[in-house]
Formats: structure tokens, C-alpha cells, sequence
């Protein structure tokens, strides 16, 4: 029996896994199909921005188990394309070698870190489960704590922005309505804050951090974070023990150990089928896949889910030799939080304002909350959820 193994349980890994039982239904071939990640749950990425991140943990088993997929928990730690094999530890740090007839890589990424002296030190982040629960229980220790109730995010982008308007929420349930009303909440960027999301939607992006009592420092530039402040390169200073920086992702560093084509963020550079080499595909955070004919698909969990079905397919139709699907993802938008000011939506790579305020709220919370959880138990709904949903003007092969 032919084994697949997909390296990564986010979004794209997971919908990989899910994808290839699909595929391997269709062609009438029996494969297997290991999914390999430390933990046994799917981190609801998107939403780390929010209160509670610990509830933000969808347990695998009943989403893989129905469609016959394994979960092996091991950290991927090195990976042989030549002799196609992983090698991995456990928990218990044993070794183990994985052999593969076709690997999906989707290990997805990490948040960039600026040459900021001290920021790895006393810096926090929620790119991941276990950051986004760290940076929680430490604003949970700030109840006891008086004198420091300011807040420094670094990146003014799409993250930066979504957790700066949910930070005085975020301290109420900490500190109290009043602390948190009264609390600093400073948003720096090197560049403008929230320019790269549009023209249109700058001024609603503006509007709301300023009714949030939200302070921007545009075109600044942090060169220090000490353990209760941080220092510009004018020589102000601001005194904070919470430095949170948001400041981009990066592909995950085993993607440099490949010998593979990259681009500037680490992404492996792939073909229309998301093939970056023989037998090895890659999905998410991790390739550098063209969404259209001009740009390059973002990290994004709206890019990751099709890029993972796509790549989960054809590491099934590659190993029985049938055509492999061309991913292509034309439809882009962007659908930012915006706190008490609700939300916004944006069409198109110019990002042409849709819809704003409460409206957008709406939708932004049925994207959180409904559209990107997998289905669980049921084996043909987890199986008709992986298919790719191809453009109908497109004319792509569908699946």
C-alpha cells in the first residue's frame, strides 16, 4: 500500500489529509494516510487575536478518524526528498524514520522577528496556540500587577490592527472595566498603519482605533525592549512590561533545509500543482503558489484550505499517474475586525470596500465561528467539505 504523509496540522494539512482520503475514494486506490503534528488539535489560527485563546483547540480525532486518516504526534525534524523519508521525535523524544510515497509539506509558518535588541527576551506573540495562551495568562497576571497598564504591539498590518481593537475588552476581563478604559494601548509601525489594506479602507481603519483610544505612531521605529520599556530610535521611551509584536510571518525554518527554491519569506516556490519537487507538495503558509495569473497567494487561512485540498489531491492522483488539478484561488478579500466598529470587507487585490460596520461584523463572526471549523464525525460530510471549489470561469480540471 502506498503511504502519503502530510507534515503540519494547521489548516492546509489538515484539509491536505482530508483531501487525499477524497481522492483516493474517487480513484478506487487504497492508500495511507498519516498526518503528522506534536499535538493532536487544530489551532483556530484566525482567531487568536481574541479572549480565551485556550478554547481555541478543535481535537483532530473526530474530523480524521471517520475518513480513516492517522494522526502520528511527532515534531518533524528533518526531512530526506531524495530517499523520501521524515524523521521525527515524539513526546517521549523518541526517534522515529517515516518513509513516504508522496509528502504534502505544510508545516505552515512563524511570526517574523525584527532586529529589535531584547524583543525575543521580553517580547510575547499569538502566531500559535501556545504563544496565544502565554500572552493570555500573562495580561491574567497583569490584575495584580499596578503602574505598567500599557500595551505596545509592534506592526500596524492586518493582526496588529485586529488586536489592538480588541485589547480594551481583552483587559476588562482582567483588570476590570476601568483599568481598562484608563489603559495605553500604543500601535507602532516602521510604515503607515493599515496602508498596505487599502485606500478605501484606511479612513474606517482610522475611525475605529481612533474611538478605541487607540495611539498610533506611524514611521517609527522601537530599537529596544527592556523588561518594563521600550526604546525609539529618537531616544523616547514608553514604560511597559507588554510588548506584543505582530510584525509578519515567515515559512517555517525546515523549508530552508530542503535545497528547494525559495522566495523572500522562505515559501518554497511550486508549479501550478503546488509541486515543489518529486512527489513532495507543499500548501499554506509554506509555498509560494500563484493564486492568479499575477499574484501570489498570501498567508492566509483563506489561501491555506483550497491550496491544502488542492495538494492532499494530487499527492493521490500523482502516485496513480491521473492528471493533477491546477490550483487557482481568483476570488481574493479581506475581512478585518474591527471591534466596537464592527468590521470591514474588501474585494479584489485593489481591495475595493464592500461592506462596513456592523453589517461586516456579521459576516466576520459567521467566518470565525462557522466557515473555517471542519465538519466532525459525519464521514460524508468531512469528505464533501474537501473538495476544492473551482471558479466556475476558470475552466480548471475540477475535482
Amino acid at each position: 500500500m502506498k503511504n502519503i504523509v502530510v507534515a503540519g496540522a494547521g489548516f492546509a494539512g489538515m484539509w491536505a489529509a482530508l483531501a487525499g482520503a477524497r481522492q483516493a475514494a474517487l480513484s478506487g486506490v487504497e492508500v495511507s494516510i498519516q498526518l503528522i503534528s506534536p499535538t493532536a488539535h487544530l489551532t483556530i489560527r484566525p482567531r487568536l487575536y481574541q479572549s480565551n485563546p485556550q478554547a481555541l483547540a478543535v481535537p483532530l480525532h473526530r474530523t480524521l478518524q471517520p475518513v480513516g486518516v492517522e494522526h502520528v504526534a511527532a515534531t518533524v525534524r528533518s526531512i530526506d526528498a531524495v530517499n523520501k523519508c521524515l524523521n521525527a521525535t515524539d513526546d517521549q523524544g523518541v526517534i522515529r524514520d517515516l518513509p513516504y510515497d508522496s509528502l504534502v509539506l505544510a508545516m505552515g509558518s512563524q511570526v517574523e522577528m525584527p532586529e529589535i535588541a531584547g524583543l525575543k527576551t521580553h517580547g510575547f506573540a499569538i502566531d500559535d496556540f501556545q504563544t496565544a495562551v502565554h500572552f493570555d495568562q500573562h495580561l491574567a497576571t497583569k490584575a495584580i500587577i499596578s503602574g505598567l497598564d500599557t500595551i505596545v504591539i509592534i506592526g500596524g498590518g492586518f493582526c496588529g490592527i485586529e488586536i489592538a481593537l480588541e485589547m480594551r475588552g481583552r483587559l476588562s476581563e482582567h483588570l476590570g472595566v476601568d483599568r481598562a478604559r484608563n489603559a495605553r494601548v500604543v500601535l507602532v509601525d516602521n510604515q503607515s498603519i493599515g496602508g498596505p489594506l487599502g485606500e478605501q479602507a484606511l479612513p474606517v481603519i482610522r475611525a475605529a482605533l481612533e474611538s478605541a483610544n487607540i495611539e498610533c505612531r506611524e514611521h517609527a521605529c522601537i530599537v529596544e525592549v527592556r523588561k518594563d520599556q521600550v526604546v525609539f530610535d529618537d531616544g523616547t521611551e514608553i514604560k511597559t512590561d507588554t510588548v506584543l509584536n505582530t510584525a509578519g510571518l515567515r515559512a517555517h525554518p525546515i523549508t530552508s533545509t530542503l535545497n528547494l527554491p525559495q522566495d523572500s519569506s522562505g515559501r518554497l516556490k511550486v508549479d501550478d500543482h503546488l509541486r515543489a519537487a518529486d512527489h513532495l507538495f507543499a500548501a499554506g503558509d509554506v509555498a509560494a503558489a500563484f493564486a492568479d495569473d499575477d499574484h501570489l497567494a498570501l498567508m492566509s487561512c483563506q489561501h491555506a484550505m483550497p491550496m491544502g485540498k488542492c495538494a492532499g489531491a494530487n499527492a493521490v492522483l500523482d502516485l496513480v499517474a491521473e492528471p493533477l488539478l491546477v490550483y487557482r484561488q481568483p476570488d481574493y478579500v479581506t475581512c478585518l475586525d474591527l471591534g466596537e466598529a464592527g468590521a470591514l470587507l474588501t474585494r479584489g487585490w485593489d481591495r475595493q470596500l464592500v461592506m462596513a460596520g456592523q453589517e461586516a461584523k456579521g459576516l466576520k463572526n459567521q467566518i470565525n465561528n462557522q466557515w473555517i471549523y471542519p465538519p466532525m464525525d459525519d464521514a460524508s460530510l468531512i469528505l464533501e467539505a474537501a473538495a476544492m471549489d473551482w471558479h466556475p470561469s476558470r475552466g480548471q480540471l475540477k475535482n
